[in-house]
């Protein structure tokens, strides 16, 4: 399985099938997310069930937009040195949490793990140049927050919040 360090010298099919891979996770998980939050609900609302193919077919969009365009893009940028290399891990990160406010629907998982990868990669690049890592490591705490902040509450919401 590679990484990103491993994959960092490699061509750029390397990174769209380490995107593609972490991109198929991500989805995964955010249907099943989704698929949780509605059919896990001890009070689910009628609505609820239903809209889970519509979250699920939006979760594969989101998820080909990330993964197909903006990782690929965004490691090309921070590999390179760009001088607004951060933004791109910075911007899908602040997404990421932004859309936490429907935490159920799955997409902080898709949008957050994106930013963590660019996040991740970009810290390690700013350790091999020597220079400051500070706006990746914000990008990774907040992707970080939004993709386990949106788990948490779904499952918080399904089982503790469920019995008051």
């Amino acid at each position: 399985m590679s990484t990103i360090s491993e994959v960092r010298q490699g061509p750029v099919a390397s990174v769209r099938g380490l995107a593609a891979k972490v991109g198929a996770v991500a989805v995964v998980a955010a249907g099943g997310l989704a698929t949780y939050a509605a059919y896990g609900d001890p009070h689910a609302k009628s609505g609820q069930e239903s809209a889970v193919p519509s979250l699920v077919v939006i979760a594969v969009v989101v998820g080909l937009i990330v993964y197909g365009w903006v990782v690929p893009k965004g490691l090309r940028s921070i590999r390179s040195g760009g001088r607004h290399a951060a933004r791109w891990a910075l911007v899908p990160a602040v997404v990421a949490l932004l859309v936490s406010v429907a935490f159920w629907s799955g997409l902080p998982v898709v949008i957050g793990a994106g930013a963590l990868m660019l996040a991740a990669e970009g810290r390690a690049q700013a350790a091999g140049r020597g220079i400051g890592a500070r706006p990746f490591t914000i990008a990774l705490t907040l992707a970080a927050l939004a993709v386990v902040g949106s788990i948490l509450f779904t499952v918080l919401g399904n089982t503790v919040m469920s019995h008051s």
